[in-house]
């Protein structure tokens, strides 16, 4: 069961047709071929043009055109899709703060919250360490009652 990317492509092995996926698994890179739905041989290697050169199929290409990766749409789709990551001086930095917010906190939330004005206050405190709830009472509007799912949004990100 693959956990990450997967790209697919048919062709033929053995005189019969197939289907050839490339996938991503922690940190291996495996071509499997199916034969009518059934797995009829599995490669595994540490980069995708070494698994590619265990299939000895489609030797005119090279692994990272075989699992679809030169492509820039596919790259574009994958950076978006990719967890951020940061470390403690990154939340000095605008743009890697918002990216953060867009991913784990910006479709869970009301969308006329001012939560730049979070960090920002946060920055400036002598205090690293906040209550959330009583901090994010500074953003929202009067009154607000938060789910769980709001909260829950808010403690990933942080």
């Amino acid at each position: 069961m693959c956990s990450g990317y997967q790209a697919s492509l048919i062709n033929t092995y053995e005189r019969k047709q197939s289907i050839f996926i490339s996938q991503f698994e922690k940190s291996k890179c495996i071509v499997e071929i199916y034969q009518e739905s059934t797995l009829i041989k599995q490669f595994i290697g540490t980069t995708p043009d070494e698994v590619w050169r265990k299939t000895g199929q489609l030797k005119k290409f090279i692994g990272i055109q075989l699992f679809g990766l030169e492509s820039l749409i596919t790259s574009n789709l994958i950076q978006q899709h990719q967890i951020p990551k940061y470390t403690l001086d990154d939340w000095n930095n605008e743009f890697i703060i918002e990216q953060l917010f867009d991913y784990y906190v910006k479709r869970r939330i009301i969308a006329n919250v001012d939560w730049i004005y979070f960090f920002i206050n946060w920055a400036k405190s002598k205090n690293l360490i906040i209550e959330l709830e009583s901090a994010l009472y500074a953003i929202y509007p009067k009154g607000y009652e938060f789910n769980e799912r709001e909260l829950g949004a808010w403690k990933t990100m942080l």
